[in-house]
C-alpha cells in the first residue's frame, strides 16, 4: 500500500526537481513524503523501508536522506498540526497579513459555519509538547517545542521538568512495549514568553503549562478524557468560554474580552474553534480553526487616514506662505516651551 503511494509520487517529484538535481534535494522531497505518510497513521519503520526502495530508483543512498530529529528510539515525534486561520488574508497592499473577513480558508469552515462550535480561549505562550514513551526499554518523557529545533526557555523548562514527574506520569500511563506512545501538546505561558506572558500572574516571574490536546497513538482524546488526565496530572486545561457559530465568536472576539484564564487584566489573545463533534476533511485533518483579537482589528486604509487628516486640516482655502507662517509659529512656541522647562529645571537643581 505504501508502496504504491510513493510510486505514485515519482511523477510529482519529477516535476518538482529536474532530472540533474543534487540527490540530497530528492531526499528532501522524499522526507515530506515521509512525515506526511507519519501523520496519516503508517507505521515508521514500515514508511522507512518503502522509502529507501524508492530511493534507490534515484541512486539516493541511505546517508543522503534526510532524518529528522523526531527519531527516537524508532519512535517519532510529531509536532501538532497547524491550525489555520479563519479567513484568507491580503498579501499585499496595507493590509498585508490581515483577515480578507467573510472570504474562508477552507470551504469546510464556510460549510460550517453555522453549526455549534466549542471555542476555548487561546493562549499566548510558546507551544510545548510533553512526549512520553511508554516502551519498558526506554520509558521517558520528553520535552520539546513546536519544533525539535526550538529552544524551550530555561526557566519554562525547570518549571516542566517539576511538573512532569517520571514516577507520577507513569502511574498513569502504563509502561508497555504493547502501548502506543502519548503526546500531551500544550502552552507554555508567563515570564518573558510572549507579549502577554506576565500578564496571566499576579506575580509576573512565573511560569505555566496549560494542556490543549493529546495524542495517544494515532488516536486524539475528546475533551472528558482531557479534563480527567489534567486533573491527575494537576494541570490546567485551556478553558471553554462557551458554544456558538463562527460568526457569534467573530463578534465575541471583537468585543475585547478579557482572558478569564490567569490574571484576566488584559484582551485575551482569541479563541481556538473545534465542532462540538470531532469532525474532519477529505485528508484526514481534523476541523479546527481560530480567531486572534488582532486579527478583528482593522486597518486604516489610505483613504480612511485622509479622511481622519480632513478634519485637522483648515475648513478654507489657505495660501502656502500662510501654512508656512502658522507652522513657523507652532515651531517657536514648541522651542519656547521646551527651553522653558529646561530653565525650571536648573533653578530647581540650584
Amino acid at each position: 500500500m505504501i508502496r504504491i503511494i510513493l510510486e505514485e509520487t515519482n511523477e510529482a517529484i519529477q516535476h518538482k526537481v529536474e532530472i540533474e538535481t543534487m540527490a540530497v534535494e530528492i531526499g528532501a522531497v522524499l522526507e515530506e513524503i515521509r512525515l506526511a505518510l507519519i501523520a496519516y497513521g503508517f507505521h515508521p519503520n514500515s514508511i522507512k523501508e518503502a522509502i529507501l526502495e524508492l530511493a534507490e530508483d534515484y541512486d539516493i543512498s541511505n546517508e543522503e536522506l534526510a532524518h529528522p530529529e523526531e527519531e527516537k528510539g524508532g519512535r517519532i515525534m510529531i509536532p501538532y498540526p497547524k491550525i489555520q486561520g479563519l479567513y484568507k488574508r491580503y498579501l499585499y497592499g496595507d493590509k498585508k497579513g490581515k483577515f480578507i473577513m467573510g472570504h474562508y480558508s477552507l470551504p469546510e469552515f464556510e460549510l460550517l459555519k453555522d453549526i455549534e462550535w466549542e471555542w476555548t480561549e487561546k493562549v499566548d505562550g510558546t507551544n510545548i509538547r510533553v512526549q512520553i514513551y511508554t516502551d519498558p526499554l526506554i520509558k521517558e518523557i520528553e520535552f520539546k517545542g513546536k519544533t525539535d529545533k526550538a529552544e524551550i526557555p530555561k526557566h519554562l523548562l525547570e518549571y516542566l521538568q517539576k511538573t512532569f514527574i517520571k514516577d507520577k506520569i507513569f502511574s498513569i500511563f502504563e509502561a508497555s512495549e504493547e502501548n502506543p506512545d502519548i503526546c500531551l501538546y500544550g502552552e507554555g505561558y508567563g515570564y518573558k514568553i510572549q507579549k502577554n506572558g506576565g500578564k496571566y500572574f499576579a506575580i509576573p516571574e512565573e511560569v505555566g503549562f496549560i494542556l490543549f490536546d493529546i495524542k495517544i497513538g494515532n488516536f486524539w482524546l475528546k475533551r472528558e478524557d482531557l479534563l480527567k488526565i489534567a486533573n491527575n496530572l494537576d494541570i490546567e486545561l485551556v478553558p471553554i468560554i462557551k458554544h456558538g457559530t463562527i460568526n457569534e465568536a467573530i463578534e465575541y472576539v471583537k468585543s475585547e474580552p478579557k482572558s478569564i484564564f490567569g490574571n484576566r487584566d488584559f484582551i485575551m489573545e482569541g479563541l481556538v474553534l473545534r465542532p462540538i463533534y470531532e469532525l474532519r476533511d477529505r485528508r484526514g485533518h481534523r476541523i479546527i480553526t481560530k480567531i486572534k483579537y488582532k486579527d478583528t482589528c482593522e486597518l486604516l486604509s489610505c483613504d480612511d487616514i485622509r479622511e481622519l487628516l480632513y478634519h485637522f486640516l483648515p475648513k478654507r482655502a489657505v495660501a502656502t506662505d500662510e501654512v508656512l507662517r502658522q507652522m513657523e509659529i507652532g515651531y517657536r512656541l514648541l522651542k519656547y516651551t521646551i527651553l522653558n522647562f529646561h530653565k525650571q529645571k536648573f533653578r530647581k537643581s540650584d
